[in-house]
């Protein structure tokens, strides 16, 4: 026999007896944390004061969420539609809870009463949004607040002004940041944008 052949092929059988073995110890890295001696989420773990977050959002964003908390040393808790009873943000996290129905599988994540409430009733102290969805919402901030549950994110007050482009415009001005041309209050109708065009020409951006 070929001795690079057979060279070869233990180096094939030994690489093929590592995979092999490779579960096991994947599964003990996962579940065991007490072998983790000197892992992230025990160095950073003095840096949350939260016992249980919620990640008030699905899929990956919520797993994301999760996995920030585990390296915090944080319970994590999820919530989750119908339809997305087998989405991965459902078995990541430490509790999953299913959400009322809303309409639509959507519509279940922007219920405000039925997140808060999942929040109150099993003791999580702390909701992080994500983005999209409830982030930019001052009413969800201030249903969190009412509820003495942590947004995870900007203060009710900062939402309330950076969620009117109008009042953060002036917010900018009134800082003496530089911003681009445009009008001070919103159009309402098709006759004053023809006159911006006029006064300004193209291209415009109409948001």
């Amino acid at each position: 026999m070929n001795p690079t052949t057979n060279t070869n092929e233990q180096k094939l059988t030994k690489l093929l007896h590592q995979n092999e073995t490779r579960p096991a110890v994947d599964k003990v890295l996962l579940t065991d944390t007490s072998v983790w001696k000197d892992s992230t989420h025990e160095s950073l773990a003095h840096l949350c004061s939260f016992k249980k977050i919620l990640a008030a959002n699905r899929g990956e964003i919520a797993v994301r969420i999760c996995r920030a908390a585990t390296e915090l040393n944080v319970k994590s808790a999820t919530i989750y539609a119908f339809e997305d009873r087998n989405s991965a943000h459902r078995w990541d996290s430490d509790e999953s809870y299913i959400l009322p129905a809303s309409g639509t599988p959507v519509g279940a994540y922007l219920n405000i009463e039925n997140i808060i409430n999942v929040a109150k009733e099993n003791g999580i102290d702390a909701i992080h949004p994500g983005y999209g969805f409830l982030s930019e919402s001052s009413e969800f901030a201030q249903a969190c607040k009412d509820a003495k549950i942590t947004f995870v994110g900007p203060s009710v007050e900062n939402l309330q002004m950076f969620g009117d482009k109008t009042k953060a415009r002036e917010l900018a001005i009134n800082a003496g940041v530089s911003v681009v041309p445009g009008t001070s209050t919103p159009l309402t109708t098709s006759e004053e944008a023809v006159e911006f065009v006029k006064n300004r020409g193209l291209p415009i951006m109409v948001s």
